[in-house]
């Protein structure tokens, strides 16, 4: 009796206690998948969210710095306010969108196309593809294919009313990827930082800009980035709207950024992108390129995020060439081709170097952001964190091995070391 009483105790605790191990494995495992579904979707709904500023490369399966984007059903497209369709969207357009990503896939929520200036042609010199709208200096962008534009640049004529697209370099030059006839009745527009400001108006570039009043000229500084839209008189814009563009990009609405530019000084020997200076506190990756190839005026393009503090930095996670033109046999894909390849870089102007030049491998190192590994050309980018380490070699403590023993058994190494084995430790033989 006793022995069976012992028995059916112990076989009813082992019962409770592989039920309730198995009750707890499956609690662990629920918990983690719900609150781990939970993590990633803080702050955002459970989806991502991002801001790009870019250049069109592909409108069947829209393209923008490298990323593949599905305008969303109900997406808001438009030109400077204006709604037009998906159908309007061309390559060579710089846009901003602002998308979200569901199930795998970026979707649009808006998406806005920019034009660095829309006006009427001025001088034009055919041999170096330049030309002047507005008093701004337009240059056609290497890599840039005829046909991605709308209109044909050898018959453009002078006065001839036309809408630019394309980046502003650190010293003006409007690096343009699409050129197309503005429709009639459309207003001049300019975009661009304040040079000069005076009372009654101010100046972007070698353009005057009158104001319609005081108070559309309140709070603005030279160095301002605004956006003025009119009709031309003389040699002045007339602006009917002047409109400040925000310090911090997307206006702060977006923690992560996707930002195309070209690579400047900023204030305080600083690099900036894209009118925002980088926070350079912790290090970058370089993808298909390398640290030592960065050059002032180069074109890239910068994932990263918003910085917290007062000033609109940019803190850089990724950095690669930016692409030009029609996406190709690379261009759009993540891994892009090496900087010597790249349209960015030694093209166009670049502003004469001065007795105090440093170069942006000189900033990185001096601000602490010293550069992660480079990524890999033809290798997509992992996460760090599983990324396979390989282990050291193990020494070899003899270089003249002892010769084999008789039976041709080699002693182990540690006694060959001359260790020997004591209260379960191998210690050394004095």
């Amino acid at each position: 009796m006793v022995t069976g009483f012992h028995f059916e105790t112990w076989r009813a605790i082992v019962r409770r206690v592989t039920c309730g191990f198995a009750a707890g494995l499956v609690l662990s495992l629920w918990s983690s998948v719900v609150l781990g579904a939970a993590d990633e979707g803080v702050g955002n709904g459970g989806d991502a969210e991002i801001g790009i500023l870019g250049t069109v490369t592909q409108v069947d399966g829209l393209e923008v710095n490298g990323r593949s984007i599905m305008p969303a059903p109900e997406a808001s497209i438009s030109v400077e306010g204006e709604t037009v369709s998906a159908d309007d969207l061309k390559v060579g357009h710089v846009v901003t969108i602002e998308a979200r990503e569901a199930d795998g896939t970026w979707l649009a929520d808006r998406i806005t196309i920019r034009h660095a200036v829309v006006g009427p042609v001025g001088p034009i010199d055919s041999s170096i593809r330049r030309l002047q709208v507005l008093g701004q200096e337009v240059k056609i962008a290497a890599g840039v294919r005829p046909e991605d534009f709308g209109v044909d640049f050898d018959a453009l004529e002078t006065g001839q009313l036309i809408q630019v697209s394309g980046l502003r370099r650190d010293n003006g030059l409007i690096e343009a990827t699409r050129i197309e006839s503005a429709p009639d009745g459309t207003k001049a527009a300019l975009r661009g930082p304040i040079s000069a400001i005076d009372g009654t108006g101010f100046s972007i570039g070698d353009q005057r800009v009158e104001a319609a009043d005081a108070a559309s000229l309140e709070g603005l500084g030279v160095g301002d980035q605004v956006f003025v839209s009119g009709t031309t008189e003389a040699d002045a814009l007339r602006a009917s709207n002047v409109r400040r563009e925000a310090a911090r990009p997307f206006d702060g609405r977006y923690k992560t950024l996707s930002l195309e530019g070209f690579l400047g000084r900023g204030d305080g020997k600083q690099l900036r992108l894209a009118g925002h200076d980088w926070n350079l506190e912790r290090g970058m990756e370089f993808d298909g390129m390398s640290s030592d190839q960065l050059r002032f005026g180069q074109r890239l393009i910068v994932e990263g995020e918003l910085a917290d503090g007062e000033k609109p930095e940019v803190t850089p996670r990724v950095v690669r060439a930016a692409q030009v033109g029609r996406s190709g046999a690379y261009a759009g894909s993540r891994t892009l081709p090496p900087i010597v390849r790249s349209t960015g870089g030694m093209m166009g102007v670049r502003p004469a170097p001065d007795a105090t030049e440093t170069s942006p491998q000189e900033i990185i190192g001096r601000r602490g952001g010293s550069p992660e590994p480079s990524v890999t050309p033809g290798v997509r980018r992992q996460n760090r964190s599983r990324l396979r380490i390989q282990r050291p070699v193990r020494p070899n403590y003899t270089s003249d091995p002892a010769p084999l023993p008789p039976g041709g058994r080699r002693p182990p190494r540690w006694r060959q070391r001359g260790e020997s084995v004591r209260g379960g430790a191998r210690v050394r033989r004095r």
